[in-house]
This record gives C-alpha cells, sequence and structure tokens, in this order.
C-alpha cells in the first residue's frame, strides 16, 4: 500500500494547475512517485532488518562480556616452572598460545593460601584463544625452583603429567614446523582415521600431547 500524501505534497509544490493534470492517477509522473515510493519503503524495511540484527548481535556479545568466569565455566591448569622465559617462549612461540596477563602474590597471600611455604611467586598466563571461556594455562614462577627429574613416561608417578593441546589443520602444520626448527624431539606420533598426535616435552619434562585432525 502506497503512501497517497506523497502524490498530495508533490501537487502543492507545483507552480499552476496544468502541471497537476500530469499527476494524475493514470499518468506517467504518477506512476513515477507511486515506484519511488515504493522503492523507499524496500529500503526502509531492509535497514530495519539490518538495525533488529545489529541489536541482537550486540545484546548478545555484551552478555556473554558480562558473564563471570564461574558462570563460563572457566577452567586453569597451574605449572610451576624452573626458568620462566624459556618456558614462555615454548608455549607462546613454539606452540603458539597467547598471552592472557600476569600477577604476583606476595608472602602474605601465600602464607594465608598455605601452598607456597609462604613464598612470594609470580603467574604468566597463556591461552589456545583469546576467548573468554578458553582454558587457563598458568605457569608460576619462584625465585629459584629446582628442575624435576626427567621422566621417560606418564606412568612414573601420579600428578599432573601431561597436558593437551588441540589445533586445526594449519596450526597443527605450523607447530609441527616449527618444533622441528627448533630441535625439539618428538617422543611419539599417533596416526588414526579421524586423529593424530605428537608426544613432546616442556621444558621442564611435561608430556605435552599436541592433537590435530588426520592428514588428508
Amino acid at each position: 500500500m502506497f503512501d497517497e500524501s506523497l502524490v498530495q505534497n508533490i501537487k502543492k509544490e507545483l507552480f499552476n494547475p496544468l502541471q497537476a493534470l500530469f499527476l494524475q492517477p493514470n499518468s506517467i509522473l504518477y506512476k513515477i512517485c507511486i515506484f519511488k515510493n515504493h522503492c523507499q519503503t524496500i529500503i526502509l524495511h531492509s535497514t530495519m532488518k539490518t538495525i533488529i540484527f545489529l541489536y541482537c548481535f550486540l545484546v548478545f556479545n555484551l552478555a556473554s562480556f558480562s558473564q563471570s568466569n564461574t558462570d563460563l565455566g572457566v577452567a586453569a591448569i597451574g605449572l610451576v616452572v624452573s626458568d620462566i622465559e624459556i618456558s614462555e617462549h615454548f608455549y607462546k612461540n613454539i606452540l603458539g598460545m597467547k598471552e592472557a596477563g600476569e600477577f604476583s602474590l606476595d608472602e602474605q597471600w601465600s602464607n594465608d593460601a598455605g601452598a607456597a611455604n609462604g613464598k612470594p611467586f609470580s603467574v604468566r598466563q597463556f591461552k589456545m584463544k583469546d576467548l573468554s571461556c578458553a582454558t587457563v594455562l598458568k605457569l608460576a614462577y619462584f625465585d629459584k625452583t629446582e628442575k624435576q627429574a626427567d621422566d621417560n613416561g606418564i606412568d612414573i608417578h601420579s600428578g599432573v603429567n601431561y597436558i593437551t593441546l588441540f589445533y586445526n589443520a594449519q596450526d597443527f602444520k605450523e607447530v609441527m614446523e616449527r618444533i622441528s626448527e627448533s630441535g625439539i624431539e618428538k617422543v611419539g606420533w599417533v596416526k588414526r582415521e579421524s586423529y593424530q598426535l605428537v608426544f613432546i616435552k616442556d621444558p621442564d619434562g611435561i608430556f605435552v600431547e599436541i592433537v590435530g585432525p588426520p592428514d588428508k
């Protein structure tokens, strides 16, 4: 349904009655006005749909940002490292993890927590993806920490002996190239129909399981 007021407004703006004759319902000018109004209506509807979509998109994302780590179920894994610079290079530059902040804890905090014999320490955090719900890898370091004995397998003692990282095809290929270029030993390589994985060790001897899609 078209807005007849558009035509009436045009009539009012004409200079003489003769020109108004061209705006009779069967005239070409009348049809042009109707067509113009129709196009404006289509554009308006399209614009409104775009605005509604953008509004819903923003509301959804703002709701995600406002959720706490508890709401999102964020998990964190803590590893104590003997040399933070070497470990950061390994996880960041070799395995491709992204920085996710750092913090330090003083003696009072350590005493209250009861988990570090009252010693202050710092933590650098990393993620595989820059997402609020991504698992956080915490690399904790003290002024001095002895490197544990290198184990030949995850069956030697209980505790956190390995972590698993998942990659898409391109990232898996690039990580494998960086591992080879760095001279890091591949402990094992499993290839199956639906996946492949490689085991290596981090600078402190923790096994790292790198999982990717199968070769095509």
